[in-house]
């Protein structure tokens, strides 16, 4: 007796300390994430997708907020475009920029860039007729009693050079304006671009930033005249976590109250309920610190659905409490199953392990949480519960039990729930998805809304494009350079709506310099200016800040990157032309193709042009195609190591087919279900699979162990009924989850379980030592 109890006591001690030393870890160092591309593709070969992907979610772009004003007449969401702007623009903390259309007249704020003017302009004319008729332009204005710095700068820039090149900048914004904010065709909707500071893609800065935005908004609209709707990856990052937080916490108290209803039901005992949850809350801890001990972080995501794919831990409990009886000890009992467990546990993190080196990072963690918390979960059952539990505390409530078909009706049974559905995955040809959208973690609504202000404000749209990559910035300027104009003729010929790139905000060197050669000296210019002035009545010297500036351009350095990101274009030419590792990359948007067969038939014949083309659907749709194939492999190698392991350690080799035709059962109705749902089968949902395999295994060895007593099949039915209720009850929740990847998981997995189980009991064919029984 002493001698249990030192056991007892040590092993408590040992658990304790593994407890409190994984939760101060975890209180000092967790650091939770919801990057998106972390359950996007990583991997591919294809360097310059890698590039445009790694800058679609980490560069600048997953830094911009798109802000959409509706509600009230256009005047009043004018005034409050202005105030929202100006008031924002206050808080220089969080915000680099803010654009709603009325910063081209602004001229001010581009401060750094009136010096060189001259050198970014392409189109600068200084004969007399163009003068005069821009001096006759300022006479206009100031006859209508314009003062002040407006009229300072009239004189200094007469040909509005630096105004006529920042409206160039704006030319890809295809919305309407009205007094000089930008509005949807119908005037109901005002529409914002803000660019937060970088931020790392630091989740509580983005937070803070959102709430900034809707606060002063709720200041400004004071009699809720108005709503404002925000997209971004910002807002999607910050929504996802906001929903994963949500799920996990519905998870949680839905399984906890289905878990103490089941145990005063079954068991007659909430004591076993407590003690049932050591293993999984063990199994989550130790989980939580390994994986942020491997990766620093732990992603939102995996928190989510690993914690609900550790509710299977619940299971290895169930079967201990379900097989005591009263003059057997723990030990002895858990001994008994002992081997089935092991196996079923094995065969799980089989699946598990599977999803390691599949190109998503995310389910990468995922593996290493779920492997990490049954691995757990199984040690903290086998050495633990046997020192705490006693035969005595439990009182089990006998569930209504079948018995298992006879051999006939098994075979019918198995062939029709296994070539049914296989046959209609037949007749349903066009099951795959290979779209990446698809397999996106954004919920559907939050990708809809980006997608309309981005169409909108023809923002970051990546769908045609041209890549030009160089060892610098001039090089690599000068290669866009030469490429836009090798598309000019498929322009003129319609094939294009146009272009936009970075060499649109800032000409290469040699551009410059050919620009500053073509200005006049200023002999010349004083010459034109005199001429252009002639009995416009002003004075002789009005204009001499203008001929000194011309002057000044024509011997002053060329403009480099850093003097363009002091201005508010910075944003924009980071999302033109940036550096990734040691390279520069320029893209080369495409504003129009009007029709998709022409453009690519251009294409074809401009090999030198077509060479620097991507489409980023078609290429993501080839990169899925190879997932999916790869998918599908580690599906099928699961399987068979699954098989060769059960065939292996089965003591009866001859009824492996029986034990499997369950899984396969699982695999194929999840499957079918989806496909008549009108759902596309991604990746995701084969990589549920994998799961399906795991736990429906388990179901299977158990219902098909030897049993010489009703009893004894009424204890194992009794344990797999509750295992079964849980494990359904908490991934149907995550069915009904908004975020894409938790629902596809959440369905696949519960329906598959539901399967297995039901099929699992019905064709059992376990050695039966009971007389009257064959």
């Amino acid at each position: 007796m002493t001698t249990i109890k030192n056991n007892r006591v040590s092993v408590s001690i040992l658990w304790l300390f593994f407890i409190i030393a994984s939760l101060s870890y975890i209180r000092s160092n967790i650091n939770i994430v919801s990057d998106i591309q972390q359950f996007m593709p990583t991997d591919s070969n294809n360097k310059r997708l890698q590039v445009l992907l790694h800058e679609t979610t980490k560069g600048t772009a997953s830094n911009l907020i798109l802000v959409q004003l509706a509600g009230e007449s256009p005047e009043y969401l004018t005034n409050l475009s202005k105030q929202l702007k100006h008031s924002l623009l206050l808080d220089n903390n969080l915000f680099e920029s803010i654009s709603n259309g009325d910063n081209i007249d602004n001229t001010s704020s581009f401060e750094p860039l009136m010096e060189y003017r001259y050198l970014l302009s392409k189109d600068n004319d200084f004969s007399v007729n163009t003068l005069r008729e821009h001096f006759k332009g300022i006479l206009t204005v100031l006859r209508n009693g314009l003062s002040g710095e407006m009229v300072n700068y009239l004189f200094l820039d007469p040909t509005r050079t630096l105004a006529s090149y920042l409206v160039a900048q704006s030319k890809q914004i295809k919305t309407n304006k009205v007094n000089g904010v930008w509005f949807l065709s119908e005037q109901s909707k005002a529409l914002l671009t803000i660019q937060l500071k970088s931020t790392g893609f630091n989740l509580d800065v983005q937070q803070a930033s959102i709430n900034t935005i809707k606060n002063t908004f709720e200041k400004l609209d004071t009699k809720n005249k108005a709503e404002i709707i925000l997209s971004g990856s910002s807002i999607i990052a910050v929504a996802i976590r906001d929903s994963i937080m949500e799920t996990t916490r519905q998870v949680s108290w839905v399984l906890a109250f289905i878990i103490l209803l089941l145990f005063w039901y079954g068991y007659r005992s909430i004591r076993l309920a407590f003690v049932a949850s050591i293993p999984l809350a063990t199994a989550i801890v130790i989980a939580i610190s390994v994986t942020q001990l491997i990766f620093n972080e732990v992603h939102g995501i995996v928190l989510a659905f690993g914690i609900t794919m550790l509710g299977v831990c619940l299971d290895y409990p169930l079967h201990l409490f379900s097989h005591l009886k009263k003059g057997e000890s723990t030990k002895k009992t858990l001994n008994k199953i002992w081997p089935t467990l092991r196996l079923g546990v094995i065969t799980s993190i089989l699946a598990y392990i599977a999803l390691i080196g599949t190109g998503f990072s995310g389910l990468t963690q995922l593996a290493v949480f779920s492997a990490v918390g049954l691995l757990t979960a199984l040690f903290v059952t086998r050495w633990l519960l046997p020192e705490w539990v006693d035969e005595s505390w439990t009182n089990k409530r006998q569930f209504f039990i079948s018995y298992p078909l006879r051999y006939k009706y098994k075979i019918i049974l198995s062939l029709f729930i296994i070539v049914l559905p296989i046959s209609i995955l037949i007749i349903h040809q066009d099951i795959w998805s290979n779209d990446i959208s698809q397999i996106s973690p954004v919920p559907v609504d939050l990708r809809e809304t980006d997608r309309d202000l981005r169409r909108a404000l023809n923002a970051t749209d990546l769908n045609h494009l041209f890549l030009i990559e160089g060892e610098d910035v001039d090089e690599v300027l000068r290669k866009t350079e030469n490429l836009t104009s090798a598309i000019e003729p498929a322009i003129k010929e319609g094939v294009l709506t146009g272009t936009y790139s970075a060499a649109d905000i800032f000409p290469s060197k040699i551009n410059q310099k050919r620009t500053q050669s073509l200005l006049p000296n200023k002999q010349m210019l004083s010459l034109n200016v005199t001429a252009a002035m002639k009995g416009l009545g002003f004075k002789e010297n009005a204009f001499d800040s203008f001929i000194n500036s011309v002057a000044k351009s024509k011997t002053q350095p060329t403009v480099d990157y850093e003097k363009i990101l002091l201005s508010p274009l910075a944003v924009k030419l980071k999302s033109l032309l940036f550096k990734q590792d040691t390279n520069w990359y320029s893209i080369i948007r495409v504003t129009g193709v009007n029709d998709e067969a022409v453009f690519k038939a251009w294409l074809k014949d401009s090999p030198n042009i077509g060479q620097h083309y991507m489409s980023i659907r078609g290429a993501t749709n080839v990169l899925m195609n190879q997932y999916l194939q790869s998918a599908w492999l580690r599906f099928l190698g699961v399987l068979t190591l699954v098989i060769f392991i059960v065939f292996w350690l089965s003591h009866r080799r001859k009824s492996t087919i029986w034990l499997l035709i369950p899984v396969v059962a699982g695999v194929v109705v999840s499957m079918t279900v989806q496909v008549l749902l009108g759902h596309l089968i991604n990746i995701f949902h084969i990589l549920s699979l994998l799961l399906v395999i795991g736990m429906g295994l388990d179901y299977s060895l158990f219902f098909n162990r030897d049993w010489t007593s009703v009893p004894e099949l009424q204890e194992r039915t009794h344990a797999i009924i509750i295992s079964a209720i849980t494990t359904m009850a908490a991934f149907g929740i995550l069915g009904l989850s908004n975020i894409p990847i938790l629902s596809a998981m959440g369905q696949t997995v519960s329906v598959g379980i539901i399967t297995c189980f039901v099929i699992a009991q019905r064709i059992a064919v376990p050695k039966i030592i009971l007389q009257g029984n064959k």
